[in-house]
């Protein structure tokens, strides 16, 4: 049994609703025609439409080094390009995008307060493995973006809980930089 005074109420609301969801929609439409570009990255990361692993790979241009590198220094080139091919992706750090390299150059930093702005790309997580762990995860439940972080590979335990859900949940959209993957670990381990 649902009352008169319940289906009334619960009527308004639904008209109330429908008149800001039509003018939300107008107003989306009336942004999309002004900025037609960013529309596209939009419905492009909201559809996920976005290079295959094979694309991908074929247009990261080959090192050409002749000295061995760290893998560290040769995946920042690569992430350089994937940042290029897909504008929806973030990246960040648990206080190492120094030594693990994984900066988007370009990018801007994300936050408010002193060179960060909300349209930047790179995020700073502080000393806070678990809680970097656990943002990317979030990033990966809401599906818009697609995030990276980094850290060493010793301090992995400190989120092995958040990178086992990301396992377990099959989160696709979010990837683990471990670098310095050595007894060794310094500045250049």
């Amino acid at each position: 049994f649902v009352s008169e005074g319940t289906r009334s109420f619960f009527g308004d609301v639904q008209s109330k609703n429908e008149k800001i969801y039509d003018e939300w929609q107008s107003t989306f439409a009336a942004w999309k025609e002004a900025n037609p570009a960013l529309a596209t990255q939009l419905d492009n990361a909201v559809n996920d439409n976005i290079p295959s692993a094979q694309e991908m790979v074929d247009t990261i241009p080959a090192t050409g080094a002749e000295e061995p590198e760290a893998s560290r220094v040769s995946g920042k080139d690569a992430i350089q390009e994937i940042a290029k091919l897909v504008p929806h992706y973030v990246s960040g750090s648990a206080d190492l995008h120094g030594s693990c390299r994984n900066y988007i150059e370009g990018g801007g930093n994300f936050g408010a307060g002193f060179d960060k702005t909300y349209a930047g790309r790179n995020l700073y997580f502080g000393i806070r493995e678990h809680a970097m762990g656990s943002i990317l995860n979030g990033f990966a439940y809401h599906g818009l973006f697609k995030a990276s972080g980094s850290t060493f590979l010793v301090f992995v335990d400190y989120f092995r809980p958040t990178v086992r859900v990301a396992s377990l949940a099959e989160l696709g959209a979010v990837s683990y930089i471990l670098t310095h993957d050595s007894i060794g670990v310094g500045e250049d381990g």
